[in-house]
């Protein structure tokens, strides 16, 4: 089967962020109507489970008032479970914009099951290639580790799905808050950014949602690093239930100082790639 067009929307300008681009958690949430209306395009509405994984890559900015398409498509279905790939364009341009890569623990039967497009190159992670590891881990055990909370909330109704579990765009929201607590702990305070006229960009997530939040829940996110290169450096950021201490979620990001001037990436300074790498992650 081909790649159907999912979804057909715009980018408002109350989705924009400080950047002047459409902000990350609004990715995930057209990437989640998408995966739902695909699913119901292709005739397995009610018959997927509740997606493991999504790798989403962010390719190019989109700014308000720009139009937007998603094509997706089935990549594999076996006994190792269902690969759906998105492909995000700007209509007007026709270029990418972001991809993403949706994994599901089982597997597609029946007359879908062979109908499958390629891999496309543009949806394979560049930065995140590690396996997820250290997911029995708890709140209290980040807390022995040193690891700070830099944020905290609550789960709700605008943020999850009629079954009222946390949709991504409520894990991906409360980590683009954090965010500028997190950079700030390596030296690159909002106040250091702004002088120089530089802000800060996601170029790679993943999400893997291992106990789904419900309306009502309490979170706290806690954040350490994973690496520092030239130009770019990789964060995770744990996401537990703030009354039972279980993980409920995790997400890796690589992120890249964005000039605001030339829209392009500038070095991580040094100050910075050193306390990045006293912050990595214990795993």
């Amino acid at each position: 089967m081909p790649a159907l067009c999912s979804l057909q929307t715009f980018v408002n300008l109350w989705e924009c962020d400080e950047n002047d681009h459409m902000n990350v958690q609004f990715y995930y949430s057209k990437f989640d109507d998408a995966a739902l209306i695909f699913q119901a395009l292709s005739g397995l509405d009610g018959e997927v489970s509740a997606r493991a994984m999504r790798h989403v890559r962010y390719h190019a900015e989109l700014r308000g008032g720009e139009q937007i398409a998603v094509h997706s498509s089935f990549v594999s279905s076996d006994e190792s479970g269902t690969l759906v790939q998105h492909i995000m364009i700007e209509t007007q341009s026709g270029r990418l914009a972001a991809t993403a890569l949706d994994h599901y623990h089982e597997q597609v039967k029946g007359q879908y099951e062979d109908v499958t497009e390629p891999l496309d190159p543009r949806v394979v992670s560049r930065s995140l290639l590690h396996p997820l590891q250290d997911t029995d881990i708890t709140r209290a055990m980040r807390e022995d580790q040193g690891i700070a909370a830099l944020s905290r909330g609550v789960v709700r109704a605008d943020h999850c799905g009629k079954d009222g579990l946390a949709r991504d765009q409520a894990y991906i929201s409360c980590i683009s808050d954090a965010a500028t607590h997190a950079w700030a702990l390596v030296g690159l305070s909002s106040g250091w950014l702004k002088e120089r006229g530089f802000g800060r960009v996601a170029v790679e997530m993943r999400l893997t949602v291992l106990h789904p939040l419900e309306l009502g829940d309490l979170f706290e996110l806690r954040t350490s690093f994973l690496a520092a290169r030239s130009k770019s450096f990789s964060k995770r950021y744990d996401i537990f239930n703030l009354k039972t201490g279980k993980l409920c979620a995790v997400n890796e990001s690589t992120v890249m100082i964005l000039n605001h001037s030339t829209r392009r990436s500038e070095p991580i300074p040094d100050f910075a790639q050193e306390a990045i790498r006293a912050f990595k992650c214990p795993i």
